[in-house]
């Protein structure tokens, strides 16, 4: 059981190392708290899923928290999942959606793309 909540505890880590990459590039301006706060559905969604994978990681019975790689998998899975859930997230609206395509626009149809492998000549 306390290698359980080490391994939820070191998710935990990647998760806070998302939010301070979010902070250091000025995709959010919010505080930790103010951040979980305002993304709360996010947070419940990140949080449940990194709880999810350790249990599923626990469940195989090689949770073995005093290996570096399990350490740095469990480090680098709180992180993504964090990332997964928080990717569309405007800080100056957090309840609109973000425009993720490609240069504000669609993505140019394939006979536009010229120099693609697939290209063949006319």
């Amino acid at each position: 059981m306390i290698d359980f909540l080490i391994a939820f505890g070191i998710c935990l880590v990647g998760f806070f190392l998302h939010w301070a990459k979010r902070y250091l590039r000025k995709q959010t301006k919010s505080n930790l708290l103010q951040y979980l706060k305002v993304f709360w559905g996010h947070t419940v969604a990140s949080l449940g899923s990194i709880l999810g994978a350790v249990i599923a990681v626990a469940q195989t019975g090689d949770l073995n928290i005093h290996d570096p790689m399990t350490v740095a998998s469990l480090v680098f899975g709180g992180y993504t999942l964090d990332s997964m859930m928080n990717k569309d997230i405007d800080p100056e609206n957090p309840y609109a959606p973000v425009d993720n395509t490609y240069n504000g626009g669609d993505i140019p149809p394939h006979d536009l793309v010229k120099d693609s492998a697939y290209y063949e000549e006319e």
